[in-house]
């Protein structure tokens, strides 16, 4: 069964759990709202094999700390 064979509603990742609730109680007068976190994907290029992937400490003090980079080690 290819993936136009599919029907709309069952969607291409199957059931998920809703976004954002909205739980509205009309005899008591309210409303409540509950969301759920968001998971965002991305990827990136790395075009420069010296960009490290983690903190980038200074190239001059190695991390310890100099007046180029403030004392703080990092650039």
């Amino acid at each position: 069964m290819g993936e136009a064979d599919r029907s709309p509603d069952r969607g291409v990742g199957g059931p998920q759990a809703p976004e954002i609730v909205f739980l509205a109680d009309v005899s008591a007068g309210l409303v409540e709202i509950t969301q759920m976190p968001l998971y965002l994907k991305g990827r990136y290029l790395k075009f420069d094999r010296s960009l490290p992937q983690t903190r980038w400490p200074c190239r001059r003090c190695q991390g310890r700390g100099c007046a180029d980079c403030g004392g703080t080690g990092k650039t």
